[in-house]
């Protein structure tokens, strides 16, 4: 055991791998993407440190991320 986690798949060779089950969505019924999320922010704690970072979209439509818990700029 690797410890890796698949969904479609008997041989993960990643921590998440999804494969060959179609589209997978957060917050939405009819997901476009192989992993498609809606309505919220992704979180992740600790990107190369301790500090909490989310996910954003910038005004460009390139991916930011909000810096610090009560972060309110996409930067």
């Amino acid at each position: 055991m690797n410890g890796n986690v698949g969904i479609g798949t008997w041989a993960p060779v990643a921590t998440l791998q999804v494969g060959g089950s179609g589209n997978v969505g957060i917050g939405s019924l009819a997901p476009g993407a192989l992993l498609d999320v809606s309505g919220g922010r992704i979180r992740d704690v600790g990107i190369g440190t301790g500090v909490p970072y989310e996910a954003c979209f910038k005004s460009d439509g390139t991916l930011g991320y909000f810096s610090g818990a009560w972060a309110s700029v996409c930067t």
